[in-house]
């Protein structure tokens, strides 16, 4: 045998080594639940890990918060476990829930395999909802009070949203379907589509973007008012509207109105994204 299958050998059992250890992985559940009182603030902040939360009709609040890393030995994973806490704070109308020590996984975000902290949350429909996450997706499912939600290098999906809604993001996706209340949209480098059912109710819907295309789906008969202003991004809509263009120094403008009286109204500005309205 040659020197030469002898190094293929080797490399494909260093490989099949390391690909067995990086599937390994040690979980810690925790699981709490909360009696809590109408219009509950529940807040959550994380660092490397998901936060998905969803209304219910129960006047609680159940946790599952999920301490996880793969790619170790057991004994080192659990270790670098037991440096993570996952922190709750109880008041009459209010429950925050962090995950702790920050420094601890911040120092590991550079690391080959850094812990995270997957959350699932279900809550009372009345909760006001705050979440801030780094490195971590967000999800939000049928609220009817007000819902913050902001992150960095992660994906936001909210749905079903009744009250106002307030979402920011820098490199991340936002995606917001069934929209009932009112939204206000930051964004950085990260598309944001927006989809609007039927309904015959007022609704306000205030997007800004740097960098990120803007999507905004819309039923044929809806009746809204749009405003857009852009520096370099091109607009284009499915249903027709009255159109008056303008420009100010360094901006695109144009305001706009469907042929049925508006009840929605819509403004985006964008810095270098294109804007389309399509039917829904």
């Amino acid at each position: 045998m040659t020197r030469k299958w002898l190094a293929r050998i080797f490399l494909i059992a260093l490989f099949s080594l390391l690909c067995a250890a990086m599937a390994w992985a040690c979980e810690e559940p925790i699981i709490k639940s909360f009696l809590v009182k109408e219009g509950v603030a529940v807040s959550v902040s994380s660092i490397r890990g998901k936060v998905a939360i969803e209304g219910h009709r129960e006047s609680v609040v159940n946790m599952v918060a999920t301490k996880y890393v793969k790619g170790l030995p057991e004994e080192k994973a659990r270790e670098l476990l037991s440096q993570v806490e996952v922190k709750t704070e109880v008041e009459e109308n209010a429950i925050r829930i962090a995950t702790e020590p920050l420094d601890a996984l911040s120092n590991s975000l550079l690391s080959l395999y850094p812990p995270r902290v997957n959350y699932l949350l279900a809550i009372p429909q009345s909760s006001r909802v705050d979440v801030q996450t780094i490195s971590g997706a967000i999800k939000v499912k049928n609220i009817g009070n007000e819902v913050e939600a902001k992150t960095v290098s992660g994906e936001t999906l909210v749905q079903g949203l009744a009250g106002k809604v307030k979402l920011e993001s820098i490199s991340g996706k936002i995606t917001v379907e069934r929209l009932l209340g009112n939204l206000e949209v930051r964004t950085v480098s990260g598309r944001v589509e927006v989809a609007i059912p039927p309904s015959e109710d007022p609704l306000e819907i205030n997007i800004s973007s740097v960098s990120g295309d803007v999507l905004i789906l819309v039923h044929e008969r809806e009746g809204f008012e749009l405003s857009v202003e852009t520096v370099c991004g091109q607009f284009l809509s499915e249903i027709p509207l009255r159109i008056r263009e303008g420009n100010s120094p360094g901006w695109q403008t144009l305001q706009g109105r469907t042929i049925v009286e508006p009840r929605k109204k819509i403004v985006v500005k964008t810095t270098s994204g294109n804007i389309s309205i399509k039917k829904l």
